[in-house]
């Protein structure tokens, strides 16, 4: 079980890896100075902006509007960010929720106290937050004036180091410390205080608006378990219970305050489980058979998010490329719906707590590009072909176009390009990918602004 652990760990890191390399062949990229993966794509180019049919609407009469600069006029969108985070939450496609980084209009980081500093690994760090989207300047958290945000200080926030290891929301900061302790620092006061002794090997993450964590503990023979609590921003801790065995430990979500959801390969076959943390029993909730794909070679199955009953559920595999297979499943009949395909690097889906946002799959530039929107919890669906207005506009949708996020209620599509810079040892090119983007689609207003091409030849998967 450890060694199982041990795996899921990595795998975490190489997913994190993975969608700043976007692929797994030789690929040279920047360096990121703040870890944030939208602060390595490049300013977008001159644009212009067309309408763009709703849901149901029909498509209007082309007009290309006024040329804009690197930032669209704020007219373009029709929501703040604090609104687009109501409506539609903040998406990542990773296993690990962006949301835990954002709250209040802010967007927050483990940073070097002095910006511009010394930029080495041992500079003092400490929590800092900036308006999101369009801030560019970074505050430290601990509201004091006086602290240099260090332990020897008394910083409140001095023992929240890990970048991965805090939760924002309701204007307080969960954190577990390099004690191992769960803290709650509140911003009204700046205090901090202990929630629970110890957390080892955890994942904390956001829902329904309180704090979830999944974590290992031993019991009396000294045997590891895993084991869930909840708290609420009041500072209220509530232990959910345990269970003696989990396949995907770090990708394991609470379900109904009860349950944790596990996930894993049996042969060919992608399971769910469902995990009681008081009965300590297993339930098989879901078996997606993929005995028949060709060259298949099983990675991982995980599940990113819980919407009431339902569940959204990735498998990973391998045939002669990446792949990966994004289904809803139905925690109570046991069925699930296949909602998008990924192959390669292009990312075909984003997540959020709300919805789900995914592409239909396009093998090149003369195909549709069909965007669908799901509210899980609701039922509502969405669709919006984004290639009729594109072209009327004077543009194309380039083949290796993804999704990349949602802001002020724009989606963003961006396309990756890659540039051969040279051979590795044995013979193979290496590429440098760069990100561009392609058009920005406001979906309140129908409003498109599309960016040119840069000149540069789509990225080719080395996957293959």
């Amino acid at each position: 079980m450890a060694a199982a652990f041990a795996r899921r760990a990595l795998c975490l890191l190489l997913v994190l890896i993975t969608a700043v390399l976007a692929g797994c062949s030789p690929v040279k990229t920047d360096v990121l100075a703040s870890g944030s993966a939208e602060e390595s794509r490049p300013a977008p180019q001159e644009a212009s902006t067309v309408e763009v049919p709703g849901p149901s609407g029909s498509l209007p009469s082309a007009e290309t509007g006024t040329a804009g600069t690197d930032a669209p006029d704020p007219d373009f969108y029709s929501l703040t960010m604090d609104a687009s985070y109501e409506e539609y939450g903040i998406f990542t496609f990773l296993a690990f929720a962006v949301d835990n980084w954002y709250d209040g209009g802010k967007y927050y980081a483990i940073r070097t106290v002095a910006e511009g500093g010394d930029p080495s690994p041992y500079a003092p760090t400490t929590l800092k937050y900036r308006d999101y989207p369009d801030g560019e300047s970074w505050q430290p958290v601990c509201s004091d004036p006086l602290c240099v945000h260090t332990a020897a200080s008394g910083c409140p926030l001095a023992k929240c180091k890990n970048p991965f290891g805090f939760v924002c929301m309701s204007g307080t900061v969960f954190f577990v410390g390099q004690d191992d302790r769960l803290y709650l620092y509140s911003s009204a006061d700046n205090s901090c205080t202990a929630l629970h002794d110890r957390l080892y090997e955890y994942k904390l993450y956001e829902q329904d608006g309180a704090l979830y964590a999944v974590y290992q503990v031993e019991d009396a023979d000294f045997r590891i378990r895993y084991a869930a609590l909840k708290a609420t921003p009041d500072g209220t801790v509530t232990e959910l219970g345990s269970v003696g065995e989990l396949f995907a430990v770090k990708d394991s979500p609470v379900y109904a305050d009860r349950y944790l959801l596990d996930a894993g390969f049996e042969g060919a076959s992608a399971c769910l489980y469902r995990r009681d943390l008081r009965a300590d029993a297993v339930t098989t909730v879901l078996t997606l058979d993929y005995a028949g794909t060709e060259g298949l070679e099983p990675s991982s199955a995980d599940v990113l998010a819980v919407y009431g009953d339902l569940a959204l559920f990735r498998v990973m595999y391998r045939t002669d490329r990446e792949h990966e297979d994004l289904w809803l499943a139905d925690l109570q009949s046991g069925g699930a719906r296949p909602l998008a395909s990924k192959a390669d690097t292009v990312q075909t889906w984003m997540y959020s707590d709300r919805c789900v946002v995914w592409t239909d799959v396009r093998s090149d530039a003369s195909q549709p590009f069909t965007v669908h929107l799901l509210f899980p919890k609701t039922g509502e669906e969405r669709e919006y072909g984004l290639s009729d207005p594109a072209a009327a506009a004077g543009g194309t949708i380039p083949a290796g176009t993804g999704l990349r996020e949602i802001k002020k209620g724009a989606l963003l599509l961006d396309c990756a390009y890659g540039l051969e810079a040279g051979t590795d040892e044995d013979g193979r090119t290496i590429y440098e990918i760069k990100y561009y983007n392609v058009l920005e689609f406001d979906l309140q207003s129908g409003r498109l602004r599309l960016w040119p091409q840069p000149g540069l030849p789509e990225y080719e998967s080395t996957f293959r």
